[in-house]
């Protein structure tokens, strides 16, 4: 009866694969996505750089400020799909995704019952159930799927640190030799998260205080020098790397001049999601600067916080709330539809709102306190960086397993008046903070920054189907200035139907600056910030709108703004 419970449970698990990888392979396919951009386009060719079909080179790379193990894993992916004379960007994209959904249905439900449930692993079958199994599947699916869409180091580092706490929880109840193993396991894990994304570094130091903490070991000093040992093999090659390039004794890449970096533009920008024009213009929500150019080092950054003591603490309130408003489920975000964006945040922060609930009502002993700190220390420290979303990561992952597995066994407990209050007021304030947020998504990073109209037309344009030089303007231009379209159209179309075409001189040949837009589907007014890759020659410069689709477009109106420097 319990083994055919477990077959049972086994091939529904295996059916969940198998649909959430065919969804997956459709959603790749159909998006279309065949260029990264900024930190997922380094990792990727930084991959090509190690493993090439001129052979494998540890030391071929810039390993400046990032490690080798992430893009050896895409250098390892690239030239497999060349072997197997496929697309590398669908192959890397579909890889990502088998790997997080494998993760999700195998490694999720595990990790949340050892958390939450004494002897968890012993009662999968009864406490986990392929819905749920499900719901967690969706909930990624919804918020974070066009993040697979492109090599990040985050997914891996997070799971992986992930999987060093796996290994720990309840390891002092285990026999002697699968402790042994497991404490290994669990520095292999942390030493290749933190080699991946250098914050989980600082989890590491309260690891060592908890395996010290553990006083019914007999043989602590075998205990520490099996989670060392581990923890040092995924450094080694870093080591090597850094000496060989460098001259530098250090396993973590540069990793104080990044450090340094981080707090430096982190008390610069609230929110930093990027928008990729010409001369990839960065779009930062809540975008605010302050001079931080005595920054140096880290007493300068001290001394530097305690003397703007106010506006250091509420930008670092800011941005924790930042760092969770999910407004859009790709990382590169090109146009921000406030509708849709309040949407995916309101949706996101009910989630979030009842598993938090959840996490406060669970008992919880003081070890799994613990690791639930452990789990929220990273994000923690990423808010006094330029925090991205993709940077709640560890955290997310634990409320959406807790919403999944936890909130919707429990729900009835949430169907009462004093929680459905306080559920309301919690969005409508999340809500407000997301819009105010939003509404600065337009703003390029220029310090100080105020938008000036320089054209104006409101004439009507009908675009014939499928020509190459449509609509023609002219606007005064200059030479290192940035320039914000909008165009209202007759109708909405749909994604990527039209493009800007910019040039430095009237000519009907586009081979330079071109700028293709990226648009949300069916809308009338889109807006684009773009900054010319060359100078230009002739004032005033020419642009054009180029219709791509196999319908007439009509163009209503097309202003442009100069962004002008204070």
């Amino acid at each position: 009866m319990v083994m055919k419970k477990i077959r049972s449970k086994i091939n529904q698990e295996n059916a969940l694969i198998l649909i959430a990888n065919l969804f997956f392979i459709i959603f790749v396919i159909s998006s279309n996505q065949t260029v990264f951009f900024a930190d997922s386009n380094q990792y990727w060719e930084f991959g090509k750089d190690i493993i090439s079909a001129d052979g494998f080179n540890l030391t071929g790379y810039d390993a400046s400020l990032r490690s080798y193990l992430f893009p050896l894993f895409l250098g390892l992916v690239n030239f497999l799909a060349d072997i197997l004379h496929i697309n590398p960007i669908y192959t890397i994209q579909v890889a990502q995704g088998f790997l997080f959904i494998l993760v999700l249905v195998k490694f999720l439900p595990k990790f949340y019952l050892k958390l939450f449930v004494q002897n968890g692993s012993k009662k999968i079958l009864q406490n986990i159930n392929s819905i749920q199994i499900a719901v967690i599947l969706l909930l990624f699916f919804v918020f974070w799927r066009g993040y697979l869409l492109f090599p990040l180091s985050d997914f891996p580092s997070a799971l992986l640190f992930l999987a060093s706490l796996y290994y720990l929880i309840d390891i002092e109840k285990e026999e002697k030799k699968k402790r042994i193993k497991n404490i290994i396991l669990s520095g292999v894990c942390l030493g290749a998260a933190a080699i991946i994304r250098p914050i989980y570094e600082y989890a590491g130091y309260l690891i060592f205080i908890y395996i010290f903490y553990l006083k019914f070991f007999k043989k602590l000093e075998i205990t520490i020098s099996g989670f060392i040992m581990g923890f040092i093999i995924p450094l080694l090659p870093q080591l090597y790397i850094n000496y060989k390039l460098y001259d530098k004794f250090n396993p973590f890449s540069n990793s104080d001049q990044l450090l340094i970096f981080q707090l430096k533009i982190g008390l610069q920008i609230q929110k930093f999601q990027a928008f990729f024009g010409a001369a990839q213009i960065y779009i930062n929500p809540a975008y605010k600067y302050i001079d931080a150019s005595t920054i140096v080092d880290i007493p300068s950054y001290i001394k530097f916080t305690f003397n703007n003591f106010a506006f250091s603490t509420l930008t670092y309130l800011k941005k924790l709330f930042n760092v969770f408003d999910m407004n859009s489920s790709e990382p590169y975000i090109m146009n921000a539809g406030i509708k849709s964006f309040l949407f995916l945040s309101a949706l996101n922060f009910t989630v979030l709102f009842l598993a938090i609930c959840q996490l406060l009502k669970s008992r919880l002993n003081n070890a799994r306190k613990f690791f639930i700190f452990l789990i929220i220390l990273p994000v923690l420290l990423s808010c006094t960086g330029a925090v991205e979303l993709r940077f709640s990561l560890t955290f997310t992952i634990l409320l959406y397993s807790i919403f999944a597995f936890g909130v919707t066994a429990n729900y009835k407990n949430f169907l009462n008046y004093k929680m459905f209050a306080i559920f309301v007021l919690f969005i409508l304030s999340t809500t407000a903070l997301s819009y105010s947020t939003i509404i600065t998504c337009q703003t390029p990073i220029f310090l100080n920054t105020a938008s000036t109209r320089v054209y104006y037309d409101n004439k009507n344009y009908e675009l014939a189907d499928y020509t190459r030089d449509i609509y023609y303007g002219k606007f005064p231009a200059k030479n290192g200035s940035a320039y914000k379209f909008i165009i209202q159209t007759g109708r909405s179309i749909s994604s990527q139907e039209f493009y800007i075409n910019i040039t430095s001189q009237p000519t009907d040949k586009y081979t330079n600056n071109t700028f293709e837009m990226k648009m949300s589907a069916f809308k009338t007014q889109y807006e684009a910030v773009i900054q010319p890759n060359s100078p230009f020659t002739e004032k005033p410069a020419q642009f054009r709108i180029v219709n791509r689709s196999l319908k007439p477009i009509e163009i209503k109106s097309v202003a442009v703004y100069e962004m002008v420097v204070e």
